[in-house]
């Protein structure tokens, strides 16, 4: 009779006797299978000791036989053989198809087809062998965003953003494309140093709209000729002029006054401004699918509402059916708005003498990061409320940002700010007499060393400066 061990680990089969042989039973989908147990040299194991050890051996050929049986169990389930058929160049057509959310915004959608580009470019160069996408392998994904980050040197933030796109791109197409799994799960985050806009001072923020007024000028090295003819190198001095001057000053007070985004400010409608109730009602765009399109209303600061009031009278500029508060500059920005960015930034270098753009503080970035730009705005917005004592909670829901931790992130507390924090803390006496106990035991014994007539004129000299100083506070 049969005897089966009923104290194995759970899955890893069970040692049985038929006769005077071992086998392993084993079972994969529900069917049981058994396998005869032999020794090294391939002769059939003739005691329990021998049959553990031929079992343990047999295991891992066992189980990757499991996984592959598995395996074509799930495909054949989900009819996933018919469709292998499906060719890499069909990946973005089948993304679009299969997508769920039709919303996602066409900006967001042009990234994720740029990333998928650049994968398959690089496959076709260093795998020209894959023509299919369940050839894709996690090893092939790996070695992709290895070399993504070693030679190319992305920085943290385009490498995840690429990883993110590829990911949702192979999971949507997952049962269309046969794929047993999503090649890109598994790939690691990466973290690196962020780059953040800094803010303005108040000074600053006042240089840079009064030079809408009185110019926006900048020194620059010309040559020229100078005595006997020679070529001479000498600075001059430029005025720079913004294309749509006037609209761009209605576009900085909407970012500064708002803190709105960019993109918020360069497509901002008059259906979005009450001038009666002097209110201002918008959906920050880069985050209106993950707040469910929740708007955010503030009341319109007084230089804003100067602006606004002056820019009614520019209304027409609009096209047929447009009702943009500033029409240049809004269908610049649909065509060019790389161009609005660099003119801001002029801007700024002009009238504050600040450098716009620094130095690459890690090997893992393509350009030079931004340290003022349209952004800054939006900065200093939070960092003017957060040093007014405004909750970050109200800041937070005027800029519409869904947690108070990205808020902080924008506040740029001031040092006078900080002053006040700490000069508004309680002064503890108690703790005053502990830190000065030694003092005042060192000094009863210097004093118990002087002489009466030293004592004497001690005292006298105290009382004699202590009312000088109550007639001082009283003079």
């Amino acid at each position: 009779m049969a005897r089966k061990n009923h104290y194995r680990e759970r899955g890893t089969g069970s040692i049985y006797k038929k006769g005077d042989r071992f086998y392993l039973k084993i079972r994969i989908n529900g069917k049981a299978k058994s396998y005869i147990l032999r020794d090294k040299n391939d002769a059939p194991v003739t005691t329990r000791i021998e049959a553990e050890k031929a079992a343990a051996l047999l295991r891992p050929v066992l189980r990757a036989e499991q996984k592959e049986e598995i395996a074509l169990y799930i495909a054949d389930a989900r009819k996933m053989r018919k469709q292998v058929s499906l060719d890499l160049a069909q990946i973005w057509k089948i993304f679009l198809r299969e997508s769920k959310n039709s919303e996602t915004a066409s900006k967001t959608l042009s990234g994720y087809q740029s990333a998928l580009n650049l994968f398959l470019n690089w496959m076709s160069q260093k795998h020209p062998e894959i023509q299919k996408p369940e050839q894709i392998i996690n090893d092939v994904a790996g070695e992709y965003f290895q070399e993504l980050w070693d030679e190319h040197k992305v920085s943290a933030k385009t490498y995840n953003t690429y990883k993110q796109a590829l990911h949702l791109i192979f999971k949507v197409i997952t049962e269309s494309a046969g794929l047993l799994c999503n090649p890109f799960d598994g790939i690691a985050h990466k973290t690196g140093v962020m780059e953040s806009r800094n803010e303005f001072t108040s000074e600053q923020v006042q240089a840079i709209f009064d030079g809408f007024r009185t110019g926006f000028f900048y020194t620059s090295e010309q040559e020229g000729l100078g005595p006997g003819r020679k070529r001479v190198r000498k600075l001059v001095t430029q005025e720079y002029v913004p294309l749509y001057k006037d609209e761009m000053f209605v576009l900085l007070n909407l970012c500064c006054w708002t803190g709105c985004r960019g993109q918020d400010g360069c497509l901002m409608k008059w259906e979005n401004i009450d001038l009666e109730r002097r209110q201002i009602t918008y959906i920050p765009q880069k985050t209106a699918r993950k707040t469910s399109y929740r708007s955010v209303t503030l009341p319109i600061h007084p230089n804003l509402l100067e602006a606004l009031q002056t820019a009614r009278s520019w209304v027409s500029r609009n096209m047929q059916g447009e009702d943009y508060i500033i029409p240049q500059v809004a269908h610049r920005y649909q065509s060019n708005p790389s161009g609005i960015q660099k003119d801001v930034m002029k801007i700024i270098r002009c009238a504050t003498g600040l450098e716009t753009t620094g130095k690459k503080r890690t090997a893992h970035r393509v350009r030079n990061p931004n340290l003022y730009s349209l952004h800054s705005f939006r900065h200093t917005f939070v960092s003017f409320c957060a040093n007014a004592g405004v909750p970050l909670d109200v800041v937070a829901s005027i800029v519409g940002h869904g947690s108070t931790a990205m808020t902080r992130h924008y506040a740029h507390i001031s040092d006078e700010a900080k002053g006040k924090a700490i000069g508004a803390l309680p002064v503890l006496e108690s703790a005053q007499e502990e830190v000065h106990a030694p003092d005042r035991e060192l000094l009863l014994k210097q004093l118990s060393g002087l002489s009466t007539e030293e004592l004497a004129k001690l005292v006298s000299n105290t009382t004699t400066n202590s009312t000088d100083t109550k007639d001082l506070k009283a003079g």
